[in-house]
């Protein structure tokens, strides 16, 4: 069984002893439905990240809800909040959505943002709603017997630093020659892009070589001052935690002081077609880690093109991000709440015998497991 398969498994146990599928029955239009709370980032410098993965969520539940009936029968509510990207706007829309809505109650959250994953740890714990991090969040919550309410699930940031390192490596001919390698980390200065100054340093220290980092405060609308320092202190290679408009700025920026676009590696909130277009010939020759395929040539892809997109209820309005990793991203995210949910379905007929507490407490025991 897969990582992800036994996570899934026993999340949908856990499922039943949250609070959000504990409401009173009431009379109201969405009864019988399953609420998804997805906060948002359509305005702001994130946006052109956030549009096409929500059109990617919305456009794969349309599909669910619409041709397959919903999930086992139970059809998904989006209730769409949006936070311009701000931890105090998303704390709102959570605290608003939490207990359900119009009838509709909150069985998982899909996380949309690292710094809310994050801080909203003992707030989750306490609300007992299970939080499903998806390629990003804290990485500490693998350790289900600490965070039972945290699901990080397909990658993490750590394991990206590994993987660049990696990459570097094996451009160079070996680890071997990573000793002497002045590494420079220019990231996103919150706690997204801080996420991987404590691994750096331990690959820094274990391979031999400089590991420099350099933070750019929040949007990254200017960049002269670190691309300038990257090209004083002779760096050989960037890992580049960008996101948002930072990526493009700092793509054309490094072109400006003459740094090799093809020695930058962008981490996977930077690796769009979002992120690279607007840098022009800049971004020629750039590299980005991937977690999400781009690309329109999937069946499920095409599935949504006919039913969804094609047939006028889609969420995208520009068609050309139709497929784009942002979109596809958004894709894989519905697409693991759905399979959650299902199970959840599966799960729900052994508790009428066990009751919802003793499943509950089952699935914390073995929460630990399911995380590694």
């Amino acid at each position: 069984m897969t990582r992800l398969n036994r996570t899934l498994a026993l999340f949908g146990a856990l499922l039943l002893g949250s609070t959000g599928l504990s409401m009173s029955a009431r009379a109201a239009e969405h009864d019988g439905q399953q609420l998804y709370p997805l906060l948002s980032y359509r305005t702001g410098p994130y946006a052109s990240s956030g549009i096409p993965q929500w059109a990617g969520i919305r456009d794969y539940l349309t599909y669910v809800n619409d041709v397959k009936g919903g999930v086992d029968g139970v059809k998904v509510f989006v209730q769409e909040c949006e936070t311009a990207y701000t931890l105090e706007r998303r704390f709102e829309c959570y605290e608003r959505y939490k207990n359900g809505y119009d009838g509709a109650p909150v069985a998982i959250l899909m996380g949309t943002s690292s710094g809310f994953d994050v801080a909203a740890s003992e707030r989750i714990r306490a609300d007992k709603i299970p939080l499903v991090m998806n390629a990003g969040g804290r990485e500490d919550a693998v350790d289900g017997s600490v965070f039972p309410y945290q699901f990080p699930l397909l990658f993490d940031y750590w394991t990206e630093s590994s993987i660049v390192i990696d990459y570097i490596a094996k451009q160079l001919g070996g680890y071997d020659k990573l000793k002497g390698q002045n590494i420079a980390t220019v990231y996103h200065d919150s706690g997204y892009g801080r996420d991987t100054i404590e691994p750096l340093a331990t690959l820094a220290k274990k391979y031999g070589f400089e590991d420099i980092e350099i933070p750019v405060p929040h949007p990254g609308e200017q960049q002269q001052a670190q691309w300038q320092q990257i090209k004083q202190q002779g760096v050989d290679w960037v890992f580049f935690r960008a996101w948002g408009v930072m990526t493009p700025v700092g793509i054309k920026t490094a072109a400006r002081v003459a740094f090799p676009a093809d020695h930058i590696i962008g981490d996977i909130r930077s690796g769009s077609e979002e992120d690279v277009r607007p840098a022009g010939p800049a971004a020629k020759g750039y590299l980005a880690v991937s977690v999400f395929p781009s690309g329109t040539d999937f069946k499920v892809s095409q599935i949504l093109k006919k039913d969804v997109i094609d047939a006028g209820k889609g969420d995208l309005k520009d068609q050309s991000k139709f497929g784009s990793v942002y979109y596809n991203a958004g894709l894989v995210t519905a697409i693991i709440y759905t399979e959650a949910a299902g199970r959840l379905q599966e799960v729900r007929q052994p508790s009428a015998e066990l009751g919802a507490g003793s499943v509950g407490a089952r699935a914390s025991r073995h929460h630990a497991a399911a995380h590694r």
